[in-house]
Protein backbone atom coordinates (compact mmCIF):
# COMPACT_ATOMS: atom_id res chain seq x y z
CA UNK A 1 0.00 0.00 0.00
CA UNK A 2 1.14 3.88 -0.52
CA UNK A 3 0.72 6.64 2.20
CA UNK A 4 -2.83 7.70 1.62
CA UNK A 5 -4.39 4.75 0.39
CA UNK A 6 -7.38 3.47 1.95
CA UNK A 7 -7.40 -0.03 3.79
CA UNK A 8 -9.56 -2.70 5.01
CA UNK A 9 -9.61 -4.37 8.32
CA UNK A 10 -8.11 -7.47 7.63
CA UNK A 11 -5.34 -6.53 4.67
CA UNK A 12 -2.21 -7.24 5.11
CA UNK A 13 -0.01 -4.66 5.35
CA UNK A 14 3.55 -6.57 5.23
CA UNK A 15 4.85 -9.86 5.77
CA UNK A 16 8.34 -10.66 7.75
CA UNK A 17 10.67 -12.87 6.52
CA UNK A 18 10.58 -16.91 6.13
CA UNK A 19 12.13 -17.35 9.65
CA UNK A 20 9.62 -15.46 11.57
CA UNK A 21 6.70 -16.08 8.84
CA UNK A 22 4.35 -13.46 10.27
CA UNK A 23 1.40 -11.00 8.81
CA UNK A 24 0.93 -7.54 9.93
CA UNK A 25 -2.83 -7.06 9.01
CA UNK A 26 -4.90 -3.97 9.58
CA UNK A 27 -6.75 -3.69 12.43
CA UNK A 28 -9.99 -1.62 11.54
CA UNK A 29 -10.91 0.32 8.10
CA UNK A 30 -9.16 2.94 7.88
CA UNK A 31 -5.87 4.58 5.65
CA UNK A 32 -2.11 4.40 5.79
CA UNK A 33 -0.72 7.79 7.29
CA UNK A 34 3.02 6.69 7.24
CA UNK A 35 5.37 3.56 5.77
CA UNK A 36 8.22 3.61 8.90
CA UNK A 37 10.31 0.67 6.96
CA UNK A 38 11.44 -0.79 3.68
CA UNK A 39 11.89 -3.94 2.25
CA UNK A 40 14.69 -5.99 3.59
CA UNK A 41 15.13 -3.77 7.01
CA UNK A 42 15.79 -5.33 10.24
CA UNK A 43 12.60 -4.70 12.37
CA UNK A 44 12.92 -3.88 15.90
CA UNK A 45 9.94 -4.90 18.58
CA UNK A 46 9.55 -1.32 19.78
CA UNK A 47 9.89 0.42 16.27
CA UNK A 48 6.79 1.61 14.65
CA UNK A 49 6.73 -0.09 11.04
CA UNK A 50 3.27 1.84 9.92
CA UNK A 51 0.66 4.07 10.83
CA UNK A 52 -2.70 3.78 10.27
CA UNK A 53 -5.54 6.23 10.83
CA UNK A 54 -9.01 6.91 11.06
CA UNK A 55 -10.42 7.47 7.33
CA UNK A 56 -12.99 10.26 8.70
CA UNK A 57 -10.57 13.51 8.80
CA UNK A 58 -11.63 15.70 11.93
CA UNK A 59 -10.22 19.52 12.85
CA UNK A 60 -8.84 19.22 16.66
CA UNK A 61 -8.17 22.44 18.32
CA UNK A 62 -7.54 23.38 22.43
CA UNK A 63 -9.93 25.14 24.15
CA UNK A 64 -9.04 27.26 27.07
CA UNK A 65 -10.91 27.25 30.38
CA UNK A 66 -13.42 30.05 29.80
CA UNK A 67 -14.35 28.76 26.17
CA UNK A 68 -14.78 25.29 26.88
CA UNK A 69 -17.29 26.20 29.44
CA UNK A 70 -19.80 26.77 26.81
CA UNK A 71 -18.78 24.23 24.32
CA UNK A 72 -21.43 21.11 23.64
CA UNK A 73 -21.36 18.27 20.82
CA UNK A 74 -23.64 19.41 18.19
CA UNK A 75 -22.95 23.11 18.15
CA UNK A 76 -22.57 24.15 14.31
CA UNK A 77 -19.25 25.38 13.18
CA UNK A 78 -18.37 27.67 10.65
CA UNK A 79 -14.34 26.22 9.20
CA UNK A 80 -12.05 28.37 6.37
CA UNK A 81 -9.07 27.49 5.69
CA UNK A 82 -6.57 30.43 4.95
CA UNK A 83 -4.59 28.45 1.89
CA UNK A 84 -7.40 27.48 0.20
CA UNK A 85 -9.42 30.20 -2.22
CA UNK A 86 -7.65 32.94 0.29
CA UNK A 87 -9.68 31.89 2.69
CA UNK A 88 -12.92 32.90 1.15
CA UNK A 89 -15.06 30.11 1.56
CA UNK A 90 -16.71 28.88 3.94
CA UNK A 91 -17.85 25.10 4.88
CA UNK A 92 -20.00 24.05 7.57
CA UNK A 93 -19.64 21.64 10.17
CA UNK A 94 -20.12 20.14 14.24
CA UNK A 95 -18.39 20.02 17.43
CA UNK A 96 -18.61 15.82 17.70
CA UNK A 97 -16.64 15.86 20.64
CA UNK A 98 -15.45 17.91 23.89
CA UNK A 99 -12.85 16.19 26.15
CA UNK A 100 -13.72 16.93 30.34
CA UNK A 101 -9.95 16.48 30.79
CA UNK A 102 -7.19 19.38 30.63
CA UNK A 103 -3.90 18.05 29.04
CA UNK A 104 -0.46 18.80 27.12
CA UNK A 105 -1.11 20.38 23.82
CA UNK A 106 2.05 18.77 22.09
CA UNK A 107 1.51 20.03 18.51
CA UNK A 108 1.19 23.12 19.82
CA UNK A 109 4.67 22.52 22.20
CA UNK A 110 6.55 21.60 19.02
CA UNK A 111 5.47 24.22 16.57
CA UNK A 112 5.52 27.13 18.27
CA UNK A 113 8.15 29.36 20.95
CA UNK A 114 6.11 29.15 23.49
CA UNK A 115 6.31 26.09 24.88
CA UNK A 116 3.80 23.61 26.16
CA UNK A 117 0.39 24.47 25.96
CA UNK A 118 -2.99 23.08 27.76
CA UNK A 119 -6.08 23.12 27.12
CA UNK A 120 -9.35 20.77 26.61
CA UNK A 121 -9.24 19.00 23.34
CA UNK A 122 -12.24 19.63 21.20
CA UNK A 123 -12.71 17.90 17.86
CA UNK A 124 -15.25 19.16 14.95
CA UNK A 125 -16.37 17.47 11.53
CA UNK A 126 -17.09 19.11 8.07
CA UNK A 127 -19.96 17.42 6.08
CA UNK A 128 -19.02 20.33 3.21
CA UNK A 129 -14.90 20.51 2.91
CA UNK A 130 -13.73 18.83 -0.19
CA UNK A 131 -12.24 15.83 0.28
CA UNK A 132 -8.58 16.93 -1.01
CA UNK A 133 -8.77 19.02 2.12
CA UNK A 134 -9.61 15.68 4.30
CA UNK A 135 -6.92 13.80 3.40
CA UNK A 136 -4.10 16.58 4.42
CA UNK A 137 -3.06 15.94 7.44
CA UNK A 138 -1.95 18.59 9.93
CA UNK A 139 -3.73 21.23 7.71
CA UNK A 140 -3.89 24.79 9.31
CA UNK A 141 -7.62 26.07 9.52
CA UNK A 142 -9.75 28.62 11.40
CA UNK A 143 -13.03 27.37 13.26
CA UNK A 144 -15.73 29.99 14.66
CA UNK A 145 -18.08 27.82 17.15
CA UNK A 146 -21.69 29.04 17.69
CA UNK A 147 -22.32 28.44 20.91
CA UNK A 148 -25.56 30.84 21.21
CA UNK A 149 -27.17 33.15 18.71
CA UNK A 150 -29.90 35.64 18.48
CA UNK A 151 -32.17 36.70 16.05
CA UNK A 152 -34.34 39.58 15.44
CA UNK A 153 -33.63 41.68 18.29
CA UNK A 154 -32.18 45.41 18.95
CA UNK A 155 -28.54 45.46 19.09
CA UNK A 156 -25.44 47.58 19.10
CA UNK A 157 -21.64 47.63 18.06
CA UNK A 158 -19.51 46.31 21.11
CA UNK A 159 -17.51 50.16 21.03
CA UNK A 160 -20.93 51.88 21.43
CA UNK A 161 -21.57 50.56 24.54
CA UNK A 162 -19.45 52.02 27.30
CA UNK A 163 -19.47 51.19 31.59
CA UNK A 164 -19.41 53.28 34.73
CA UNK A 165 -17.92 52.95 37.53
CA UNK A 166 -20.88 50.86 38.93
CA UNK A 167 -20.19 48.35 35.65
CA UNK A 168 -23.77 50.11 34.18
CA UNK A 169 -24.01 49.68 30.58
CA UNK A 170 -24.81 53.35 28.79
CA UNK A 171 -23.94 54.98 25.50
CA UNK A 172 -23.45 58.57 24.49
CA UNK A 173 -26.18 59.76 22.32
CA UNK A 174 -25.22 62.26 19.30
CA UNK A 175 -25.13 65.57 19.80
CA UNK A 176 -26.63 68.28 18.00
CA UNK A 177 -22.79 70.25 16.62
CA UNK A 178 -23.63 73.76 16.22
CA UNK A 179 -21.92 76.68 17.32
CA UNK A 180 -22.14 76.65 20.89
CA UNK A 181 -21.23 72.97 21.32
CA UNK A 182 -18.09 73.77 19.00
CA UNK A 183 -17.21 76.80 21.96
CA UNK A 184 -18.01 74.20 24.70
CA UNK A 185 -15.85 72.08 23.52
CA UNK A 186 -13.02 74.26 23.27
CA UNK A 187 -12.95 74.76 26.53
CA UNK A 188 -12.79 71.20 28.12
CA UNK A 189 -10.52 68.53 28.64
CA UNK A 190 -12.75 65.47 27.89
CA UNK A 191 -15.44 66.48 25.27
CA UNK A 192 -17.22 63.29 27.04
CA UNK A 193 -17.86 65.46 29.35
CA UNK A 194 -20.55 67.66 27.38
CA UNK A 195 -22.37 64.52 26.30
CA UNK A 196 -25.43 63.23 27.39
CA UNK A 197 -25.85 59.39 28.68
CA UNK A 198 -28.40 57.36 28.05
CA UNK A 199 -28.49 54.04 30.39
CA UNK A 200 -29.39 50.63 28.55
CA UNK A 201 -29.65 46.82 29.86
CA UNK A 202 -28.51 45.04 27.69
CA UNK A 203 -28.52 41.02 26.86
CA UNK A 204 -27.26 38.35 25.00
CA UNK A 205 -23.27 39.65 24.12
CA UNK A 206 -21.82 37.97 20.59
CA UNK A 207 -18.13 38.83 19.60
CA UNK A 208 -19.03 41.85 17.64
CA UNK A 209 -22.56 43.02 18.82
CA UNK A 210 -24.38 43.74 22.23
CA UNK A 211 -28.36 42.44 22.55
CA UNK A 212 -30.35 46.12 23.97
CA UNK A 213 -32.93 44.81 26.24
CA UNK A 214 -33.89 48.32 27.20
CA UNK A 215 -33.13 52.33 27.10
CA UNK A 216 -33.11 52.37 23.67
CA UNK A 217 -35.43 51.64 20.55
CA UNK A 218 -35.04 51.25 16.70
CA UNK A 219 -33.34 54.29 14.96
CA UNK A 220 -32.15 55.97 18.11
CA UNK A 221 -28.34 57.40 16.95
CA UNK A 222 -25.84 56.50 19.74
CA UNK A 223 -22.21 57.45 19.43
CA UNK A 224 -19.41 54.31 18.38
Amino acid sequence: FRVGEAVEEGDVLLETDAIIGKELKVPFDGRVLALDTMVGDMVMPTRSVVTIGYRTSHIELFASDSDVIDLRNNQPVTITVPVYNDGREKFTGAVTFVDVKKEVNTFAAANTQSGAQIGYRVRVQSDTMPQELLNILGLSVDVTITVADRSNVLSLERGAVQYNDDHRAFVYTVPIVDEEFVKKAANVDDVATLLEKKNVTIGFEGDDYIEIVDGLAENDAVLL
